[in-house]
This record gives structure tokens, C-alpha cells and sequence, in this order.
């Protein structure tokens, strides 16, 4: 029996990895996947539509501090392709600040409220980089335009027409309060922008088998770095891979580039569920992509997740799911932070439990 096989049996955790070399083999989770719809069904009547751009300045309800909020009562699109966020920064130094901040857009109609997105900016870009769209930067500007969601993988696109009595509510702010003191009033404005189709006459159309978006569930907090772990409560969604940040508490922009420059180095991750022994994980498998400048790693809980350039698919697409936290975990990252603090953002990426 091998370490790795004693401690997937000891330690009350349900991954083997021992097996992924060769079911990453066995299935060809390198094979590009084809996911991306450039071409949308137009219900057979070409020439029917129009492709408009709607856009929406938010409201700043602060003068100093970052919140910004926006009410849509209705769009001129009946199908949403595309929706981006556009900043405008004080300074281009301050987009390496937008890790902090979060934003949630949902519909609101006579009878139900409809997410379409709620986490933090850094994992809306994340999103967005493994479904090859990637943000675009003017330093001229100081203006960046980032990609929130994208709904090139549906039939139709978001068949937004389809909901009646309905607004759209855009609410964009700075979640870490910590850093709101030294960086108060980074953000100059704010727009939002809706790309989709309109339709002539949209009533005559025949839509059949309509598939609505619905949200990747990504679960997310953080917490001061701590060597010796992090406690992972109970939460209610199935996971397919975790994604975590360590990020330095800045006090100057001279730390911001510092940090940039040197950020600590990850060489082991495990995990431990009571006093059980400590499973290990194999950091083969954990990938790392670099937005913002921060480096943000990936530790996937399938096989067919350690594939980044198919990872979106695989999201979208597997029937993996595992309740691995409905008991108290503890998640330990040993680095070579010395001395230094810290903050841990961990992201939980999967699908929705109904």
C-alpha cells in the first residue's frame, strides 16, 4: 500500500489521484472541446434582428468609498449575448485593487429573483479566462473592460425577452473593508454593458426546448493566512475544483508592486476532517493562472478538471459532485511567507444543489 493510498483511507476524504494519470490518459481531457457557439440559432428567420448595445452608467452612492448600484427596468434586447463591466480607475495602479471587490447582478420579476451572477471580481475573471474571453485594458484611459459572463455555450443565449415584468439590479462595491481606508475612491465610474439581439417581432417567433442560464455556483470568503490552516465550515454546493489567493495587505502602491515582484511560493496543500490523518495533496495537478498580476491557483477535484483549457467545458458539462464539506475541514497551504500578513481568499467552484 503506497502513502498516498493509506492516507485516502485514513483520512476520510474521497479522492484517489493515484488513478488520474491514467484516466487523463484513458479520456483525452487534452482534446479541445467544442463549446463555443460563435454562430447563434436565429429561429430560422434571418434578418429578423438587430445586434444592439445597451449601456448603463452606475450610480456611485458614496462619494469616497466604492459602491456603486444601477436598476435596469427593462433592456432593448430580447436575447442577451454578452455582458461586460466596464472601470474607469484613478489610477492603473489601482485595477491590481479590483480583487477586492464584488458584484452580483440579478433579475427581479413579478415572482422569483433570478441570479445571474454573484462572487468576487477575481473569479469573474477567472471565468472568463477559461472560457477564452479575456479583459481589455486602456492604460491611456486608466479604463479596463472585463468580461463578466458570456453566454456563447447556450442554444439560444439568455432568452431574456422571455421574462415578464422584470428588472435587472447591478450592484458593484468593495468587499474587504480592510482595505477600504487606504484606498478609498479608486474607481472614477463605473458602466455596465448588455450585448444581444432584438427582434423585429420577437412574439412571432417559435422557440422550442428554451435553455435558461443558470449560475456557476462559486462560494467564496477570506481570511487571514494562517500556516498551521484554515477551518473550512459546512456549505451546500458540490465542488469540482478550489481556487485560492494569497494576497498581501498593502499599505502603499510601492507594496503593491513589491508583492507583484515576490509572491510566496506554494509547496504543499492538505486537507484534515477531525483528528483524522492529513490527506496530501498531489501538486501535480494544481495549475496556476496569473490576473491582476496576483497569482491565483487551481486545485481541481476530478481528473477531467486538471485541464484548463477545457475546464469550462467540464464545469458546465460534468456529473461530478462531491458534498466534501458538510462537516468542518481544515485546509492547510505551506508556503515561504515569513514574518508577512496575508490575506487567503478560497473560491469554491461547482454547481448549484436544488
Amino acid at each position: 500500500m503506497t502513502t498516498l493510498e493509506f492516507l485516502n483511507n485514513n483520512s476520510s476524504y474521497p479522492i484517489d489521484q493515484t488513478k488520474w494519470d491514467d484516466e487523463i490518459l484513458e479520456n483525452e481531457y487534452d482534446i479541445d472541446k467544442n463549446i463555443i457557439r460563435n454562430e447563434y440559432n436565429d429561429f430560422g428567420i434571418n434578418g429578423m434582428y438587430t445586434n444592439n448595445v445597451n449601456e448603463y452608467k452606475l450610480d456611485k452612492l458614496d462619494k469616497f468609498n466604492n459602491i456603486f448600484r444601477y436598476s435596469i427596468d427593462d433592456l432593448e434586447i430580447d436575447i442577451i449575448d454578452k455582458i461586460s463591466l466596464k472601470i474607469k480607475l484613478n489610477s492603473n495602479i489601482n485595477k491590481l485593487l479590483l480583487f477586492s471587490f464584488y458584484i452580483r447582478i440579478y433579475i427581479k420579476t413579478k415572482k422569483d429573483i433570478i441570479t445571474m451572477i454573484s462572487t468576487n471580481l477575481l473569479d469573474i475573471n477567472l471565468l472568463s479566462y477559461l472560457n477564452n474571453t479575456e479583459i481589455e485594458e486602456d492604460d491611456y484611459l486608466n479604463t479596463i473592460t472585463i468580461p463578466i459572463l458570456q453566454f456563447n455555450t447556450l442554444e439560444y443565449g439568455y432568452l431574456y425577452r422571455k421574462l415578464p415584468k422584470k428588472n435587472i439590479v447591478i450592484i458593484f462595491e468593495n468587499a474587504t473593508l480592510g482595505y477600504t481606508e487606504n484606498y478609498k475612491n479608486i474607481i472614477d465610474d463605473v458602466t455596465i454593458i448588455f450585448n444581444g439581439k432584438k427582434y423585429y417581432n420577437f412574439d412571432e417567433l417559435i422557440i422550442t426546448n428554451d435553455k435558461y442560464y443558470k449560475a456557476i455556483d462559486v462560494y467564496w470568503f477570506f481570511t487571514p493566512y494562517n500556516s498551521n490552516g484554515i477551518l473550512i465550515k459546512g456549505i451546500e454546493t458540490k465542488y469540482q475544483f478550489i481556487v485560492f489567493k494569497l494576497i498581501k495587505k498593502f499599505a502603499s502602491e510601492n507594496d503593491i508592486n513589491e508583492f507583484i515582484n515576490n509572491q510566496p511560493e506554494v509547496y504543499e496543500v492538505s486537507f484534515q476532517h477531525k483528528n483524522n490523518l492529513q490527506w496530501i495533496y498531489d501538486l501535480t495537478y494544481m495549475k496556476k493562472v496569473i490576473l491582476f498580476g496576483v497569482n491565483i491557483y487551481i486545485l481541481p477535484m476530478y481528473s477531467e478538471f486538471t485541464n484548463l483549457k477545457n475546464m469550462m467545458y467540464y464545469l458546465k458539462t460534468s456529473n461530478n459532485g462531491m458534498d466534501m464539506y458538510m462537516d468542518k475541514y481544515i485546509l492547510k497551504v505551506k508556503t515561504n511567507i515569513v514574518d508577512e500578513e496575508y490575506d487567503m481568499y478560497i473560491s469554491f467552484f461547482g454547481e448549484f444543489i436544488d
